[in-house]
């Protein structure tokens, strides 16, 4: 019976929200938050140049963390290693905490871990004034997204960019079933021309670059597709590689 009792106990403990069990609807309902997807949100501030260290851990690193796109591949390769560099930048005068409890309000399931906090001030042993949590999505998995044929709307987030290739249709018609969905970004080759349209304000407006791919302009894009007419399939992918290298480095 003793026994019962503490699994039954146990049981009712884990059933207690905790941050992961969060949405991001629930989250705005709970608090009363106003949710902003501002484009280009850090345009105003000054790039820093990338440290050699760090460019060099994350070409090493990216490429395994994406291979086994698990979280804690993701959260050690990519982000652990910014985050210090992040650090080093600002003279330590921050602290970083992994994976360690945040309790502040377990009525209303603010408790848990977090993937990652930092503190503004230098203390590494106590965590006093966060003021940044970072935690990535659970549903930014691309293994899970892969061979889908369907969109499950009660589960499934918006996708962020839909391609279609009209050669023999057009998808004019089909703007507003993504407007509908929440598709925030659109590409469409009709054979001979490239376009990218944005969705601002429920309609979509056509642009010159990526919102899934900043650093992408349709320009680029048009020319690779243009060589991909006359040019052999391994010369094309390598010179694919070799721009995507120099744009990320």
């Amino acid at each position: 019976m003793a026994q019962f009792n503490y699994l039954g106990s146990l049981q009712e403990k884990l059933k207690r929200y905790i941050y992961s069990d969060f949405t991001l609807d629930r989250v705005r309902k709970t608090f009363g938050l106003t949710i902003s997807d501002k484009i280009d949100i850090f345009a105003s501030v000054h790039e820093v140049e990338c440290p050699t260290l760090l460019a060099e851990v994350l070409r090493e690193n990216v490429p395994l963390a994406l291979a086994s796109n698990t979280k804690k591949s993701r959260s050690e390769m990519i982000i652990a290693p910014i985050l210090i560099a992040v650090r080093k930048y600002l003279n330590n005068q921050i602290s970083l905490f992994s994976d360690i409890d945040f309790t502040v309000d377990s009525a209303q399931g603010l408790n848990g871990n977090c993937d990652f906090i930092i503190s503004r001030l230098p203390e590494l042993l106590i965590l006093n004034t966060p003021v940044v949590t970072i935690v990535e999505a659970q549903k930014e998995n691309l293994n899970a997204g892969r061979g889908k044929q369907t969109l499950d709307l009660e589960n499934d987030p918006s996708p962020d960019l839909a391609i279609e290739i009209d050669i023999t249709s057009s998808s004019v018609n089909k703007l507003g079933i993504y407007s509908a969905l929440g598709v925030t970004e659109l590409w469409r080759y009709d054979g001979q021309n490239l376009k990218f349209y944005q969705l601002i304000e429920g309609q979509y407006v056509e642009c010159k670059f990526s919102i899934a791919f900043p650093i992408v302009l349709i320009s680029e894009i048009s020319r690779f597709i243009e060589q991909s007419k006359s040019m052999g399939k391994i010369t094309l992918l390598k010179s694919f590689h070799a721009w995507v290298r120099k744009k990320i480095n």
